[in-house]
């Protein structure tokens, strides 16, 4: 659990849910633990007192990089028993905070709601009814992204735990897809009854006054786009192939690859990188904005994904997506209506003959381009999402 009123944190979720309950009238009094990782926090600000002249001296950089092998080694050597007791006694401290906070507020809080909340619950002492908002479980995390893959046993463990204990003292759990409401059941034992599919928002849509009117995809002008973090998991490389077998059979082609880039995306005269884009500053959300009215479908070949917001947030402004089968993508796109969930291991030319098909299609293209709108504005939007929850957290007061 992190500070609510920051967009940054965790792609925004829980400032959009704040700021959209508050917007439908719900007093929202946001509760979040201070406690942080001293060793993290001494790093950090360390990196950050670093002049600027200093950090391009070689011998500082040698020293800071050495300071963070040795950090490093020092934590690969701590065993499992340990880093689990680390998780837990985090936990417990998180929670004795939390639990501190809600005492002060004197009985005046009717339900706890949170986003991404299964450590904070741990050790929090409290008879308040419990809405829980997730877009992954521990589970799907530790199968899903590298970063947790690579996790010690003992943090692994002490997940699973934290997701056990907080899924079963919960009045209801609301989840953006279906593959996390299924992991939720199957894996930790949510009653069907308390589990709730509710679908996230989008963080970069059009401006309120836009008209969203799509030109049609010609072999003259075909354009394509991709939110990717993270370029290896979400494939960038394999769109770079897309783009390079559809330049190949004559479409004038333009990828544009906003987010982490690959050599072989730089290398390519197709691709248009435009790095990472920062939604707090309004020159980046314009950036943003104007490569997805420009293009006329997103890629998202994900080989995980808990949710998928690149492919709602192209839907808000009518193009069509084709992502793979995986996770929380199937949710967000419907197949064959607001555009395709291809398989995980369908090669680049199977995306670019499907992009052939639909482009040389304009009725087919334009349907799917009304579709993927229609279920923007209709569903994957925020102040959808936060009227679904809100009827949620009346229940549970």
């Amino acid at each position: 659990m992190q500070d609510p009123t920051d967009p940054a944190v965790l792609s925004g979720s829980p400032y959009h849910m704040l700021t959209h309950l508050a917007k439908l009238g719900a007093e929202v009094v946001p509760i979040f633990p201070i406690t942080t990782d001293q060793t993290t926090l001494f790093l950090s600000q360390l990196r950050a007192r670093l002049p600027t002249a200093l950090k391009r001296n070689h011998r500082v950089k040698a020293m800071w990089k050495s300071m963070q092998q040795g950090t490093a080694l020092i934590r690969s050597r701590v065993d499992s028993h340990d880093q689990f007791a680390k998780n837990v006694n985090r936990a417990n401290a998180i929670g004795q905070e939390l639990s501190q906070q809600l005492a002060s507020l004197d009985n005046k809080v009717d339900v706890l709601f949170g986003v991404c909340i299964s450590t904070p619950l741990y050790a929090l002492n409290t008879d308040l009814p419990i809405v829980y908002f997730s877009d992954a479980t521990a589970r799907l995390l530790q199968q899903t992204y590298p970063e947790y893959q690579k996790q010690p046993a003992g943090t692994k463990r002490a997940g699973e735990m934290f997701e056990q204990s907080a899924l079963g003292r919960i009045f209801a759990g609301i989840f953006p897809s279906d593959a996390t409401l299924n992991s939720a059941v199957e894996h930790y034992g949510l009653p069907k009854e308390r589990a709730h599919l509710v679908p996230m928002g989008s963080s970069v849509v059009p401006n309120e006054h836009d008209s969203i009117a799509p030109d049609l995809p010609t072999r003259e002008r075909l354009e394509l786009i991709i939110v990717a973090a993270d370029p290896i998991r979400k494939r960038l490389d394999l769109c770079v192939d897309v783009t390079k077998i559809l330049a190949a059979r004559g479409w004038n082609v333009t990828l544009h690859s906003i987010g982490g880039s690959t050599p072989s995306a730089r290398k390519c005269d197709r691709v248009r990188v435009h790095g990472r884009l920062s939604l707090a500053d309004p020159i980046d959300r314009d950036i943003h904005k104007a490569m997805l009215r420009r293009s006329h479908f997103m890629l998202l070949p994900s080989l995980g994904e808990m949710f998928g917001i690149a492919p709602g947030e192209a839907a808000h402004f009518g193009r069509p997506s084709l992502v793979s089968a995986t996770g929380g993508l199937t949710t967000v796109v419907q197949h064959g209506k607001t555009g395709l969930c291809l398989p995980v291991d369908a090669p680049p030319e199977h995306y670019a003959d499907e992009i052939e098909r639909i482009s040389n299609k304009p009725a087919l293209y334009r349907a799917m381009s009304d579709a993927a709108l229609e279920r923007a504005r209709t569903v994957l939007n925020w102040e959808q999402c936060a009227k679904s929850t809100l009827r949620i957290l009346y229940k549970a007061a």
